[in-house]
């Protein structure tokens, strides 16, 4: 029954902030390509540092924002890790419980990890380390493509 109510939390989880997480990341990678192409203008034509500086803090807060909820959402995928080991060297290998929790715990176990106990946004991308490493190369990847377009200018 516990399984079952855990698996339901977080498809329930996944389906009330599927747009949320969705529109947040979609406005954060268009908002941090804008303001690398900003940045890249006004570093070749305007040529004011101050504005550039204030460029640069504005792409760091997105990341940063993206990055909090990376990683808040792999700490979720590490506390069930971590609650999993700890309850499995508690009880499956304490023998001190009986033959009948031993064997239920086991089962609770294999059907804990036929869950999929992640969060995801609408079946596309999990949100977790991958996805911050993943922005960052698709940020990496228009910045050099902007820098190429520029210089064609």
């Amino acid at each position: 029954m516990a399984y079952v109510l855990i698996g339901e939390s977080f498809e329930l989880l996944n389906s009330v902030f599927n747009m949320s997480l969705f529109f947040t990341i979609l406005t954060t990678f268009v908002y941090t390509l804008i303001s690398i192409w900003m940045f890249i203008y006004s570093y070749r034509y305007l040529n004011k540092p101050p504005y550039m500086f204030i460029l640069l803090i504005w792409i760091g807060c997105d990341i940063f924002v993206l990055g909090i909820i990376s990683y808040a959402c792999e700490g979720v995928s590490k506390l069930r890790d971590c609650l999993i080991k700890s309850a499995t060297d508690a009880i499956i290998n304490s023998y001190h419980s009986t033959k009948q929790v031993r064997s239920e715990f086991k089962v609770f176990m294999y059907v804990l990890e036929c869950w999929k106990l992640e969060i995801d946004v609408f079946q596309m991308y999990q949100l977790n380390k991958r996805l911050m490493i993943r922005f960052i190369s698709v940020c990496t990847t228009y910045l050099i493509f902007l820098l190429q377009i520029s210089h064609l200018m």
